[in-house]
């Protein structure tokens, strides 16, 4: 059984889902308010680039302390 992979599957899912409504939310909101849409999209993008931060730090130092699922899987990826 792959329950541990299942189960560490699901913060990647959540990032992805919460990443892609940030993005449609932007998007349904450009044709009503700009400005609003502007600031959507720009906090969806400071918290991917936050993410992907977290991401390559763990990637350039195996002892940080904020190691995520996809660096674990880059590094295995990239080790081979």
């Amino acid at each position: 059984w792959q329950l541990e992979n299942v189960l560490q599957s699901f913060p990647v899912l959540l990032q992805i889902s919460v990443l892609l409504f940030g993005l449609s939310l932007g998007a349904a909101m450009w044709t009503q308010q700009q400005t609003i849409s502007t600031l959507i999209i720009v906090a969806t993008a400071f918290g991917t680039l936050c993410h992907v931060f977290v991401i390559v730090a763990s990637l350039i130092s195996p002892d940080c302390p904020f190691q995520t699922p996809v660096s674990l899987a880059i590094r295995v990826v990239f080790d081979y």
